[in-house]
């Protein structure tokens, strides 16, 4: 037996050593591996992000330098209108001018302030003054402000001109980026130019400023930001839509339509935020595309091979899988002999264990136990030692036993005469039981019936509430129609005795005439207020006291119920707002189950919703879903807790039994929704939110299983 504990130790680390080095591996490949792609590419985007803010802040330079630069130059204009000065005195102003500016600005190749013609001096055409370096040297020179230049005629100079004119704020220093080009005239290199404009107090233009921008400082810093050896960067002019750190052999630049990332470039200028995609090359290479947007001018484009990325962290998944493994080995060889040491002692007690029980073959009962006679001292001495106590304890035990045995027969057959007793006394609580059971059955068909009967009284007593209060509410407009009439036979009686005695005038008469068309309106619109409750009422009150299905329109019936409301709403603070639906919703019910449960929701929420609530309002909304008639019921009176809601159906609850609540109001509501419009209905409330009930009723209560 030790022998097949040992081997399934053994086993069981074995396998828990290989399924955790699986495990692990499976967690790589799956997940980890993953994990690492993703902060390779978040560490390269962020390299990536470090060169497009770079670019950024080389060109907001070189725009704030330039713009600088026009400001100096329309000084210079300001000062030579209000003190004029000779050529030589200009020349010499604009230099300090220039090398002020550019003495710590190494990263601009030159730049220079370029005047329109005889706008400085009225005698002097040109007045350019340009500055370079030279060997690490500031220079300024005359030497392109020559006809033979002609400044004003070159393309970088007209261009600009042209875009920035047409800028409509002439408030400000327009600035234009020149396209990418290789400069013949002096620093024979390939450079970019960023123009701002100058002009007098008036808004008239006076010429510009320009700051010249070495792409080969560009081509620097993008070496400098490279991720991985294979990563191919492309920095885009968006005005030219050309790659400025591509150069053909013909001294031009490639333009982008001329790779095969070209598609998605349109999509990703659209975006403002940098944006990280995956990108298959024709030749079927997938690449980690990066692409943000560097300056107001230009867009970064970085492309990283996968294979490459993907190289680095298989290189790093073999280390983990040659560690894992070396370390798995070592840790089940140890385990291995550690178990062979730990075991070694425990063999050696079973073995005394084993000798130290003696059973024959033939007679079970008949065991002898010896003592353990175990000299060592280490873990297993107090096992051995409280075996030996078991042992002594064993032959009390049997002897026990054996008297328990005799007691048990003894007790059996007290056990039997027991039994019989009990079957006995068990027949008699039976016949008792049947006997309550029948009296607590007809309890409780008579408590049904007391309930049934407090359900229609009070069905009765809402019905007798509305005609109350109908009654209350004609009484308006009769009394309105007999004062009229009152008025009117006295006015009548008046003109008869003018009439009688001549002194009738043309005017009396026309008056008189007059005052009974305004009787008559008044009598006929009081009428037919009258008349149009009584109808209301008559339809109501006749479906509440019928149980008899009929077809009606549900938005119209509510409106015929709201009516028959009415007079309890009117001495009222609250109000009720009917929102009919957008179709009619046709429905074949008993109307006046749908009259009582509008009814005693809302005489609910006016008893109960509104006692901390001033101006409350109740809404009643419906609709058709499918097959089904919803009907919503809302208030924002003080709502109820949890307790409440959970007994808001049930018989005789009430919150307000000192005021003379019944408890019935819900409970009637419930039995109707569900046994006699076969509907359901929910109740959504809590305190200080309001209460909101759903109801929701078939279209035909025809095709609607009977309740067993």
């Amino acid at each position: 037996m030790h022998g097949k504990i040992k081997n399934r130790v053994i086993m069981f680390f074995v396998v828990f050593e290989l399924l955790a080095y699986l495990l692990i591996q499976i967690f790589y490949n799956l997940t980890y591996s993953d994990q690492l792609l993703q902060q390779k590419s978040v560490e390269i985007k962020r390299l990536f992000a470090v060169s497009a803010m770079q670019i950024t802040r080389i060109s907001q330079q070189m725009e704030d330098k330039a713009t600088a630069l026009a400001i100096s130059g329309e000084q210079l204009y300001r000062q030579q209108q209000r003190n004029p000065q000779t050529l030589e005195a200009l020349q010499q102003e604009a230099g300090i001018i220039l090398l002020s500016q550019f003495s710590d600005f190494t990263l601009a190749l030159g730049g220079g302030i370029w005047f329109e013609p005889f706008r400085l001096l009225p005698e002097q055409r040109l007045f350019g003054p340009y500055f370079f370096w030279q060997d690490q040297q500031p220079i300024v020179s005359w030497e392109l402000n020559s006809d033979e230049y002609n400044y004003p005629s070159q393309d970088w100079y007209t261009v600009a001109n042209a875009e920035a004119l047409d800028q409509p704020d002439q408030s400000l220093h327009p600035l234009v980026w020149s396209d990418p080009y290789f400069d013949e005239a002096g620093t024979f290199s390939m450079m970019i130019t960023v123009d701002a404009l100058m002009r007098d107090e008036n808004g008239d233009y006076l010429g510009m400023a320009t700051v010249d921008w070495a792409l080969s400082n560009l081509n620097q810093v993008l070496q400098n930001h490279r991720p991985t050896p294979l990563t191919q960067s492309y920095l885009i002019h968006r005005a030219s839509d050309t790659v400025v750190n591509l150069v053909n052999d013909d001294k031009s630049f490639q333009r982008t339509d001329s790779f095969y990332w070209a598609s998605q470039l349109a999509e990703l200028q659209s975006m403002q935020q940098a944006r990280q995609s995956l990108l298959t090359a024709p030749d079927g290479e997938s690449y980690l595309m990066f692409h943000q947007r560097a300056g107001h001018e230009f867009d970064l484009i970085s492309l990283t091979p996968l294979s490459e990325l993907k190289k680095e962290i298989n290189r790093f998944a073999v280390l983990v899988a040659s560690l894992g493994g070396f370390i798995a080995l070592a840790f089940m060889i140890l385990m291995f002999w550690l178990i062979r040491f730990v075991f070694s002692p425990f063999d050696k007690v079973l073995k005394l264990i084993n000798q130290s029980i003696q059973m024959p073959e033939h007679n079970q009962v008949d065991v002898k136990i010896n003592p353990i006679n175990y000299n060592e001292d280490n873990e297993f001495t107090p096992i051995v030692q409280a075996l030996n106590r078991v042992y002594l304890q064993i032959d009390n035990y049997l002897q026990q036993i054996t008297r328990n045995n005799q007691q048990l027969e003894r007790s059996r057959a007290d056990y039997l005469q027991l039994n019989e007793q009990l079957e006995e006394k068990v027949t008699i609580r039976t016949r008792e039981l049947e006997a309550k059971h029948q009296a607590m059955t007809e309890s409780l068909q008579r408590l049904k019936d007391a309930q049934q009967q407090m359900v229609e009284q009070e069905k009765h007593a809402s019905l007798g509430k509305l005609v109350a209060g109908v009654a209350h509410e004609i009484n308006t407009p009769l009394g309105v129609s007999v004062t009229a009439i009152t008025t009117l036979e006295h006015k009548v009686k008046n003109i008869i005795d003018k009439y009688n005695d001549g002194s009738l005038r043309k005017k009396d008469f026309q008056q008189f005439c007059d005052e009974l068309v305004q009787v008559s309106d008044i009598v006929t619109a009081n009428l037919e207020r009258a008349a149009l409750l009584v109808q209301s009422f008559k339809q109501v009150a006749v479906d509440q006291s019928s149980e008899q299905c009929r077809s009606i329109e549900l938005g119209d019936y509510l409106d015929q119920v709201i009516r028959s409301l009415a007079p309890k709403l009117k001495h009222s603070p609250h109000q009720l707002i009917f929102t009919p639906p957008s179709e009619p919703v046709q429905l074949y019910v008993a109307p006046g189950a749908v009259a009582q449960v509008i009814t005693n929701i809302v005489d609910n929420a006016l008893a109960h919703a509104f006692q901390q609530t001033p101006h409350g309002k109740i809404t009643l909304s419906i609709s058709q879903h499918g097959d089904k008639a919803k009907i919503i019921i809302a208030d924002n009176g003080a709502g109820m807790d949890k307790d409440t809601l959970r007994q808001l159906y049930e018989p005789f609850f009430t919150t307000a039994r000192n005021t003379g609540g019944s408890g019935l109001g819900m409970h009637l509501v419930y039995n109707l929704v569900h046994q006699q419009l076969k509907g359901t209905i929910k109740c959504k409330s809590a305190v200080g939110k309001g209460t909101e009930y759903t109801i929701l009723l078939p279209l035909d209560v025809r095709t609607q299983k009977t309740d067993a």
